[in-house]
Formats: C-alpha cells, sequence, structure tokens
C-alpha cells in the first residue's frame, strides 16, 4: 500500500509505499525545497493518507 501526504507549505504531493518510505521522501523533500526543514514523523502520518498507487 502505498502513501500520499501534501506538503502544507508549497503544495507539493510526497509519495512513499511505506510508512518508513514517506517519511523519507517528506525529509528529502523538505532538504530539496525548504532548506532542510523536516516534518516529525508522527505530523507525516498523521496527515497521510492511503494511496492504490
Amino acid at each position: 500500500m502505498a502513501y500520499t501526504v501534501k506538503c502544507p507549505l508549497c503544495g507539493e504531493i510526497v509519495r512513499g509505499d511505506s510508512e518508513d518510505a514517506l517519511v523519507g521522501a517528506a525529509d528529502a523533500h523538505g532538504d530539496a525545497k525548504h532548506n532542510g526543514m523536516k516534518a516529525p514523523r508522527a505530523m507525516v502520518l498523521g496527515a497521510a493518507r492511503q494511496s492504490d498507487d
């Protein structure tokens, strides 16, 4: 099951194949797009949605 989360800063959709992959992708997104900002794991997973992708 894949997961997605929408970045609250820019609206980009971040995807991961597992919870761990989603948190890693969100961290990488924060590094690349938002000057190293990282959301806590609980915040990422709390905002995540399951996806069939």
